[in-house]
């Protein structure tokens, strides 16, 4: 699923982002309506509003011995660009509450509406055909 960038100019290009994004949003949608064994959705929201309730749950069905956590070790590469999440969030160790502010960033009200559009469609399509979080027994321990 992962996609090696090169020369990556078009992520400056707002229509290119647009059109990636739409087309990593309909991979997902396909892949949980095609898949035999439903995979586990899970919204980024909900990883910082209630990881506990999340994990948990990913922990369960993923059958687990040891339950996910929400802090983990952190690496020499750690938030090094071509390591995984460059973010300077990803050093914290833990799962952080806070959001990133994207508010400087300008985007056209009509591709931002659609990336939108799409995001909900797919979320919802994800929701119908793979296991959430809500979608388990709770079993707080």
């Amino acid at each position: 699923m992962g996609h090696t960038l090169k020369n990556v100019a078009w992520h400056t290009d707002p229509v290119a982002v647009f059109s990636y994004y739409n087309q990593r949003l309909q991979t997902l949608g396909n892949y949980a309506k095609r898949t035999k064994i439903p995979g586990f959705f899970i919204e980024s929201g909900d990883m910082i509003q209630r990881p506990g309730r999340l994990l948990e749950a990913l922990s369960a069905w993923l059958d687990l011995e040891a339950k996910l956590q929400s802090t983990y070790s952190t690496f020499r590469y750690t938030g090094q660009e071509k390591h995984g999440d460059p973010s300077a969030n990803i050093k914290a160790g833990k799962i952080l509450s806070q959001k990133s502010d994207y508010t400087t960033i300008v985007l056209d009200e009509n591709l931002l509406s659609a990336a939108h559009e799409n995001y909900l469609s797919t979320c919802e399509t994800m929701q119908r055909h793979c296991v959430t979080a809500d979608s388990l027994p709770f079993q707080h321990v």
